[in-house]
């Protein structure tokens, strides 16, 4: 009998990166489960929006920003020192483990819920930001995902894309002035708020888990969203 060939997967997490420093911002893409469209249901996207505060408040991450899309979930994230510095129960805390707490919580309530088998792919992407790179940048890539695919003509008009609190203030202010009237009075108040000192350094880039090799449109997950 022939023997059977596996192709080798890649290696796609960066070689000797700290995946469990509290100074790093990371930009995450999580897929749904052959890419169903559960997130249509606004339930369902209220649960995942509510587990990420939850998650805030517990100050396991800092979010900056989000995005559910029909098929997938953008987020924007540094963990929280209080995470990292705590040993978890294979050791060491890191983005990995954060993912996949995050992913099979929300799956096992969801799927109780809503009758949903599989929720998530088993992998996820990662990007871990560069220091040459713009937060507000990719805030904006992330947060106008929903206006790329037709679905609404500004990102402020889609119900399930926020941006936090955690961004630092500077960066507030330089993306208010390239907003419109309108829209930079919704955000005044926002930006009055006291200064958040930013605890992050700006790393290496990269994509990951279990061998998962890069989405059409790059390292920021599916193309066009």
């Amino acid at each position: 009998m022939a023997k059977k060939e596996f192709k080798q997967r890649k290696q796609i997490h960066l070689k000797g990166f700290n995946y469990s420093s509290h100074e790093c911002i990371f930009f995450i893409t999580i897929c749904t489960a052959k890419k169903q469209a559960y997130f249509s249901n606004p339930n369902i996207c209220e649960t995942i929006i509510n587990e990420l505060e939850y998650r805030c408040a517990k100050k396991e991450i800092k979010l900056f920003c989000y995005c559910i899309m029909p098929d997938h979930l953008h987020i924007l994230i540094s963990l929280e020192e209080n995470y990292t510095k705590r040993k978890g129960a294979f050791g060491e805390r890191t983005l990995q483990n954060w993912v996949s707490a995050f992913k099979r919580y929300t799956a096992r309530s969801i799927g109780q819920m809503y009758h949903v088998e599989t929720l998530w792919q088993n992998f996820f992407y990662d990007h871990v930001v560069r220091r040459e790179e713009s937060l507000i940048d990719l805030c904006s890539y992330i947060l106008n995902n929903p206006v790329r695919r037709g679905m609404v003509s500004a990102w402020e008009e889609y119900p399930y894309a926020r941006m936090m609190d955690g961004l630092p203030r500077c960066c507030i202010k330089m993306w208010l002035n390239q907003l419109h009237a309108p829209i930079k009075r919704l955000f005044l108040p926002f930006c009055r708020r006291p200064r958040l000192r930013p605890s992050f350094r700006l790393g290496e880039s990269s994509s990951s888990e279990r061998g998962a090799s890069a989405p059409e449109g790059g390292p920021h997950g599916p193309e066009g969203g």
